[in-house]
């Protein structure tokens, strides 16, 4: 009986949130307190729900993982406010990291 309401609940959660995930990796040199502007800056970008860094500091590269909410309104493709993987590399290149690629990992 928990197993099925467990699974219920999942079910029925799984259909009211959607949710896809990017990484972007780069080089450059990080700091802790860079890290946190960085990622409060990209959480004020629209759609993006949470920023995290995986950074490796003895070769000076890493990742910027991005999990994206949309919303059930905006599902429309010529919503006006969109994500946009441009918005992230202006804000690495403001914070002198060098953008390498931009990739989906999940949806």
């Amino acid at each position: 009986m928990k197993i099925t309401t467990l699974l219920l609940l999942g079910l029925l959660a799984s259909n009211f949130s959607f949710s896809q995930t990017f990484s972007y990796s780069f080089s450059g040199e990080l700091n802790a307190s860079k890290i946190v502007k960085i990622e409060k800056k990209c959480k004020t970008i629209a759609s993006v729900a949470n920023a995290k860094f995986k950074y490796k500091e003895d070769s000076e590269r890493g990742e910027l993982i991005l999990i994206l909410e949309k919303n059930q309104k905006s599902l429309r493709s010529e919503a006006d406010n969109q994500f946009s993987p441009s918005d992230i590399k202006t804000i690495m290149i403001d914070n002198n990291l060098s953008p390498i690629s931009f990739r989906k990992i999940s949806e």
